[in-house]
């Protein structure tokens, strides 16, 4: 539902706005890593848990991966930030665009549980 809501606003004159601002896409609550993985494995039915990395541990995983070094060192920069609750907020954004409130992630986890249920990455 809420891509049909996007690709109608991307159809309209007000995606000029969101072509020249940046976007923060959110839910109605600011949550926490580990809210989020809480949230995610009550839907699934089995826990998730998040693991907390170093900077260096986290820019060790994202060169792993393939990404350039000093890339990858930026993207643990953002990570910490956002651990320590530099993003912690929550935008109009989704109604803007919408005209629907956004809705929580308790409610996507119910809906993706199924998904959820058999992705084994969610078990290492």
């Amino acid at each position: 539902m809420i891509f049909r809501n996007l690709w109608k606003f991307a159809r309209t004159d007000r995606i000029h706005e969101a072509v020249n601002e940046g976007l923060v896409i959110t839910g109605p609550k600011a949550l926490s890593y580990d809210q989020a993985a809480a949230i995610i494995g009550a839907a699934r039915g089995r826990p998730v848990r998040h693991i907390r990395l170093n900077g260096e541990q986290s820019t060790d995983r994202f060169s792993a991966i393939g990404l350039p070094d000093g890339y990858a060192a930026m993207l643990a920069a953002l990570d910490r930030a956002i651990a320590a609750g530099a993003e912690a907020r929550t935008t109009a954004t989704v109604a803007r665009m919408t005209d629907q409130e956004p809705q929580s992630l308790a409610v996507f986890a119910a809906r993706s549980a199924g998904v959820w249920r058999t992705n084994v990455a969610l078990d290492r």
